[in-house]
């Protein structure tokens, strides 16, 4: 009796998310295809869980409709707009970063901000423009001046969303992708070019970035699946 009760309950948890399942299964087998390096063209299937993680986030809106699934929606427009730019064609550093910082920008207004976090943001990212400004002299561009925005963003968006509480798992994906950004900047940067520094975090590159996006969406899910639970009891 107790193994048909278990039987059941599995089968049910199956039924009831079978959605995210098959997502999780999807991107499962492709990570693994790229980590046994067997595909020619790697950046297609770097590319393709980039759209699966927003074909995902506009499946949860469609299912859970509410602000934040909608903001988070549009931030993986925006990922899939800067990946495009920065895996497929290659280059536009510039317009890929700019559509890195529109999705932070979403994500900021999923995390429902307030004036005085508004201007907290302006202050980080001021503090880090200036400090680049500093670090970099010469090196200093447009490129640089949106990176320090974007983190600038970045970072806020995780401060303030431990300090709300607002969705553990979503926010652990982000320390990910903010760690998978770090690598990118330090190595595609000229102060470091030609370093072991650059080589050991190019690498690190997609360790962080795959698994930052897959636990953002699979947060987002879970806090919208308990939204909906909670206003059916």
């Amino acid at each position: 009796m107790a193994l048909k009760n278990n039987m059941d309950k599995v089968l049910n948890f199956i039924k009831n998310n079978i959605i995210i399942i098959i997502y999780s299964l999807i991107e499962l087998v492709i990570c693994i295809l790229l980590l046994l390096n067997i595909v020619n063209k790697e950046y297609i299937l770097d590319y393709s869980l980039i759209i699966i993680n927003f074909i995902m986030s506009v499946i949860i809106f469609v299912l859970f409709k509410n602000k934040f699934n909608m903001y988070i929606m549009l931030g993986m427009f925006f990922t899939c707009l800067a990946d495009y730019n920065l895996i497929v064609l290659g280059e536009n550093r510039e317009i890929g970063v700019l559509f890195f910082t529109f999705a932070q920008i979403s994500y900021m207004f999923a995390l429902r901000i307030n004036k005085k976090e508004l201007l907290i943001r302006l202050i980080i990212i001021t503090v880090l423009e200036v400090a680049s400004l500093i670090i970099c002299k010469d090196l200093y561009s447009f490129l640089v001046f949106i990176t320090m925005m974007y983190l600038g963003l970045f970072i806020a968006n995780i401060i303030f969303g431990f300090i709300k509480k607002n969705n553990i798992i979503f926010l652990i994906g982000m320390i990910s992708y903010l760690l998978c950004d770090i690598c990118v900047g330090v190595s595609g940067f000229e102060l470091f070019d030609g370093t072991q520094t650059a080589v050991i975090l190019g690498n690190l590159i997609y360790y962080f970035y795959l698994p930052g996006l897959f636990l953002m969406i699979i947060g987002t899910y879970i806090k919208s699946k308990k939204e909906k639970l909670c206003k059916n009891i």
